[in-house]
């Protein structure tokens, strides 16, 4: 948790899935972008693009601007706008 407060890439964790088995998870940083804001959003909710641009930020995550991740947004079907700047996932009934 603090190497991502600090912008540094997060070391590869072992954890134990539903079965008990001890499974791999990848690195925040090494996640694909729309992977990434996946994540943020699945944790957090709705989010304004410049909160979530932050938390990518913060986790360690590369990401050129704020308007490459609008960019992201906006044409992928994973996620859907709720408002002005205002992003969430998708939700498949």
């Amino acid at each position: 948790m603090i190497a991502a407060e600090r912008g540094q890439p997060i070391k590869q964790t072992r954890h134990v899935g539903n079965n008990g088995a001890n499974e791999s998870k990848t690195p925040f940083a090494d996640l694909t972008k729309a992977d990434a804001v996946a994540e943020i959003l699945d944790e957090k909710g709705e989010m304004h693009v410049a909160k979530i641009y932050a938390a990518m930020k913060r986790r360690g995550h590369p990401v050129r601007s704020k308007n490459a991740l609008s960019n992201l947004l906006s044409t992928s079907g994973r996620f859907q706008k709720k408002g002005k700047g205002i992003w969430g996932l998708v939700v498949h009934i």
